[in-house]
């Protein structure tokens, strides 16, 4: 299943990033996630959303990198702590097989695989239940930063997280805020959480 969105043409007025308990992070950092799926099945995995009562989810989500931006159903925001009718953020059209686009509400949260670290990513939540008929895994934030790969075998995904850098700026741990200046050594990345912290508008 593919569902287009224009989410580049899009100018975000509000945004909404969830703020994680730091206890929720303590983990000791891996560099692959793997996923059992039925053989010739459809590739669904089960990877954990932040959702605004600051706990982790797990969500059965299609692992289609086909689609441009991470996509939830409402019911599934709802279970999340969130109502996307109410909300007040910013919108997306999406567009599905037929019909006109649905608007959907646009978020920031943290998505963790297994042990991988938390990395944030944008997600679009359905308003109507007839919007989205299952949750959908998009490239944005995830394959278009070059941060992970996907791996598809007969019976498993494979998330592999590259090796990289992750900037701290100076004077600051992994919960500060500023701009990110500071080159660290593979050693030391390894110990840390590369997220942000910042209050909801």
């Amino acid at each position: 299943m593919h569902l287009k969105s224009v989410y580049g043409s899009a100018h975000p007025r509000y945004a909404y990033f969830i703020n994680p308990e730091p206890s929720l992070l303590e983990q000791q950092p891996a560099s692959v996630a793997s996923y059992s799926v039925g053989s010739g099945e459809q590739p669904f995995i089960e990877p954990f959303f932040l959702g605004f009562d600051k706990q982790y989810h797990k969500i059965k989500v299609l692992a289609d990198t086909g689609n441009d931006v991470t996509l939830i159903q409402r019911k599934t925001a709802l279970e999340m702590g969130i109502d996307p009718v109410q909300l007040k953020a910013n919108t997306f059209p999406v567009s599905g097989i037929s019909g006109p686009p649905a608007e959907f509400k646009e978020i920031k949260t943290l998505v963790v695989f297994e042990k991988l670290r938390p990395t944030w990513v944008t997600v679009g939540l359905a308003q109507r239940d007839e919007d989205l008929v299952e949750n959908l895994l998009g490239r944005k934030d995830l394959l278009d930063t070059g941060k992970y790969e996907f791996v598809y075998d007969n019976d498993s995904v494979d998330i592999r997280e590259r090796h990289q850098n992750f900037n701290l700026s100076n004077g600051y741990n992994e919960w500060g805020t500023g701009s990110y200046s500071q080159g660290l050594p593979s050693q030391t990345r390894e110990k840390l959480s590369p997220v942000r912290q910042t209050d909801l508008i």
